[in-house]
């Protein structure tokens, strides 16, 4: 399966956007890539409910985050979804970690 939600939207810097613009950037970033998994509409994607609850499995989980690393430039962990379980979870991690001192540069 080969996934690309917005290929080629620039990964939001919370120092431009704002951390909850950013936040929600990502969110709908990662909403998109899990609506292709299960057949589903993003905006039908519960952002803050538990991956389990949304119906991806464990290799789908590790494959997202394995993407979103790619896209933001962070080094994830493949426990991502399990560490933060929720698409806003996720997408409050990486606000902070781009905000960090050293972080790859957002766009």
């Amino acid at each position: 399966m080969s996934i690309q939600p917005y290929p080629d939207v620039a990964v939001p810097d919370p120092a431009r956007y704002g951390r909850e613009r950013a936040h929600d950037l990502i969110m709908e970033w990662i909403a998109a890539a899990v609506a292709e998994y299960i057949d589903d509409d993003p905006t039908a994607v519960e952002c803050d409910a538990p991956f389990v609850e949304l119906g991806l499995t464990s290799v789908q989980a590790v494959e997202i985050s394995d993407r979103l690393s790619r896209w933001v430039g962070l080094e994830l962990p493949p426990t991502l979804a399990y560490d933060y379980p929720s698409i806003d979870a996720i997408a409050g991690y990486i606000v902070d970690e781009l905000g960090r001192p050293g972080a790859p540069a957002a766009g």
